[in-house]
């Protein structure tokens, strides 16, 4: 009965023989159960009782209770191995942030060159551009040409290289941003000029590419339009970060849905970013906005940290909340801008 409860009873019981039959064991250590369920580590020794004429007629045991050594051990050997898979991790970090800092500075610095040409030949594009354009104003009032160009599409060329040339500057101000960051210097950016919050979320929404069904999730409460000092290009950058990863991790849960707002406080105007997707883990959460930390497949750790970056250049500050399998809540903090 003993044996069908307890699964060591069979061992005991063999042990028990072999010390009847005179073998001595000493120093072993095995299970006690107790009656309350619980289970306790004894260190034993037996050794066979015998009466006068040397005839064994039962055991001596000798028990004592090295329950709480064992947990003890238990606990320092975890904690090794923590301590050695944690300096691993570690290790392989360090190894991945230089090897990714050794690529990013020369991808940073390689593009560079180019840019500057792509640059000087956009700007005598331009240039020739508005000569062109004075041209065909002039042969339309001449009346030498036929084919007359819509007002639309004149609008369209002019919109379209004021994309081009910001789009250039940005890029420009994105690879200084990122060397700023491998270097860990401080980003000055370009000069702050003053905006309206409203125009910066609007011409994220509509440049970013989403689908039908990722617009229908997507809304936004801007009644409160306060004007801030920074970037428009800069801070639609980092709404396109923010909107990455949002509807990667809408996706991801296969629930949610992304609102834009703005609150007045009494020193700082706020845009809040939230998404009610998979949410962000409370050990994942402090670590967010730190270079190169990232738990994700298609990450790279430097999404985040450019939005700090960019949000500190404005003089203000980006947070994040967030309930794991609820909601991720950013607020873009901006000082207020004296009228």
């Amino acid at each position: 009965e003993v044996a069908g409860r307890i699964p060591e009873a069979h061992l005991w019981r063999q042990g028990d023989r072999e010390v009847l039959e005179g073998h001595s064991k000493l120093n072993f250590e095995e299970p006690q159960y107790q009656a309350d369920g619980t289970t306790k580590m004894v260190l034993a020794s037996k050794i066979p009782m015998k009466d006068k004429s040397g005839n064994i007629i039962g055991i001596l045991g000798i028990y004592t209770d090295i329950s709480d050594r064992k947990l003890a051990e238990q606990r320092e050997k975890k904690a090794i191995e923590e301590t050695i898979e944690a300096k691993k991790q570690n290790e392989i970090m360090q190894n991945q942030v230089h090897l990714f800092k050794q690529l990013s500075g020369t991808v940073a610095h390689e593009l560079f060159t180019p840019l500057r040409g792509v640059k000087a030949g956009f700007n005598f594009i331009t240039k020739q551009v508005a000569k062109l354009t004075e041209a065909y104003q002039e042969g339309l009032s001449a009346g030498i040409l036929k084919e007359k160009i819509s007002e639309k599409a004149m609008r369209n060329l002019d919109k379209s290289l004021s994309n081009i040339t910001k789009e250039i500057d940005y890029s420009f101000l994105f690879i200084e941003m990122l060397l700023a960051n491998i270097r860990s210097e401080k980003f000055t950016g370009e000069p702050l000029k003053n905006c309206f919050i409203a125009d910066a979320v609007d011409e994220a929404l509509m440049r970013y590419p989403l689908n039908d069904t990722q617009k229908q999730k997507i809304s936004t409460n801007l009644a409160y339009n306060f004007i801030y000092a920074g970037s428009q290009q800069l801070l639609i950058h980092v709404l396109f970060n923010l909107l990455k990863n949002a509807l990667y991790y809408v996706a991801k849960a296969r629930k949610g849905e992304i609102t834009l707002w703005t609150v007045e406080k009494e020193k700082v105007n706020e845009l809040h970013f939230k998404d009610t997707g998979e949410g962000i883990s409370a050990e994942v959460l402090p670590h967010i906005f730190e270079q190169f930390f990232s738990k994700t497949l298609h990450g790279t750790g430097v999404g985040l940290t450019y939005c700090n970056m960019v949000m500190q250049s404005f003089g203000g500050s980006i947070d994040c909340q967030s309930i794991e399998g609820e909601y991720t809540e950013f607020i873009l903090k901006f000082p207020k801008v004296t009228a």
